[in-house]
């Protein structure tokens, strides 16, 4: 815990626009941007703390659930009111990571959460899901370029037989996952929409490339594919497609 008070992050804001009132040296200005950068920053992080310590508290299989359907933390981060161009603290959201409270539980009560081979499972996965894309986006006659696991995922991928990529197998090789991952009083069963869900979450795309995103990440797409599974809740779609608006 940092201890940073709403006072201090208050009062760093309130300098802040003064600074700007009064058209001071842009040294100045960004010498206390960074102090309020610095303070939002410790807030954020007791914020979140809080929060983990919270769920830590819990049984397994309460902590799960609680993190599962409440995965966003309400934190602070720095705006500018559109008419004054004056700076104000707002509230955002921002994804707990499940890795970041399997962390803090193996630092403070020496406890892992999941058996810990789930991780490597689902950079196996992903690889997999990755492999898919790549043969969607293959082009015969035309060489593109292939990462590859190195050799110890090549290993692990024969150990634990995570070698196919039809909508099948990949299913069940998500379910592996979520055995390793979830306590075993928690029954979520995956099917194939939550496969082609983080098929879709795996990649971000611009100017003719894929870059296939970090575990990390990929793992907070995880718990969101396990809040809609869990809940029933149907994926939902937004477009800013044109011929989708509804005629005047």
């Amino acid at each position: 815990m940092t201890n940073t008070t709403n006072t201090d992050l208050t009062t760093a804001v309130d300098t802040l626009n003064q600074f700007l009132r009064d058209k001071a040296s842009i040294t100045k200005v960004s010498a206390q941007m960074e102090t309020v950068n610095n303070l939002i920053s410790s807030t954020n992080e007791d914020i979140i703390d809080e929060r983990i310590e919270s769920l830590l508290e819990m049984p397994l299989v309460d902590l799960f659930n609680d993190l599962i359907d409440n995965r966003f933390v309400t934190v602070k981060k720095l705006a500018q009111e559109s008419e004054t161009s004056l700076y104000i603290i707002a509230d955002t959201q921002k994804q707990l990571s499940f890795q970041k409270v399997e962390s803090v539980s193996l630092d403070k009560n020496k406890k892992p959460l999941s058996k810990g081979v789930y991780e490597k499972l689902v950079a196996l996965f992903m690889d997999n899901l990755y492999r898919c894309i790549k043969s969607d986006l293959s082009v015969s006659g035309i060489v593109t370029n292939t990462p590859k696991l190195n050799g110890e995922y090549s290993k692990l991928r024969l150990e634990h037989k995570f070698t196919e990529t039809s909508n099948v197998a990949l299913e069940k090789q998500l379910n592996i996952i979520l055995s390793y991952l979830l306590p075993e009083e928690l029954k979520i069963k995956a099917v194939k929409a939550d496969v082609k869900y983080l098929q879709y979450a795996l990649t971000r795309v611009k100017n003719g490339t894929l870059t296939v995103m970090r575990e990390g990440t990929f793992i907070n797409e995880l718990f969101t594919m396990l809040y809609f599974r869990k809940n029933k809740v149907a994926y939902q779609f937004q477009t800013q497609l044109s011929a989708h608006k509804k005629a005047k």
